[in-house]
């Protein structure tokens, strides 16, 4: 609902699965959600880059100009990131670099998935 006042947050029903991926900018921030990871990956993307990102999606999207979207990142989006996310990538299971061409990072976190997901399907008897 960010930045729409006129719609209504939806409540969302997870059901057990053996593999939940959980996204977020400031999931690390909170000790609660960072013990419950068992794995927690960070996507080291470059600071112009991000930026770029936001200009895009914030002008497309939001309809802010970019002079206002390059205000919020130097005042607010980059602080926020020094202060509430940076702090926490020591804890971080694994730091992926940005690049095109990161096939062994994604094979490493998509073995680790299927692992857990081949240790809960098998059968007991």
């Amino acid at each position: 609902t960010f930045n729409q006042p006129g719609k209504e947050p939806k409540m969302i029903r997870l059901l057990p699965n053996p593999v939940l991926l959980v996204e977020g900018l400031f999931l690390f921030h909170f000790r609660e959600i960072m013990d419950a990871l068992q794995l927690k990956v960070f996507l080291d993307v470059p600071d112009e880059l991000r930026l770029q990102r936001r200009i895009a999606r914030d002008g497309c999207e939001r309809g802010y100009p970019e002079d206002v979207v390059r205000y919020q990142w130097e005042h607010h989006v980059r602080p926020a990131f020094s202060s509430f996310i940076e702090p926490f990538l020591p804890e971080c299971d694994l730091i992926i670099p940005h690049s095109r061409d990161n096939h062994t990072a994604v094979d490493v976190v998509a073995t680790y998935i299927n692992q857990k997901i081949e240790w809960k399907t098998v059968s007991v008897s």
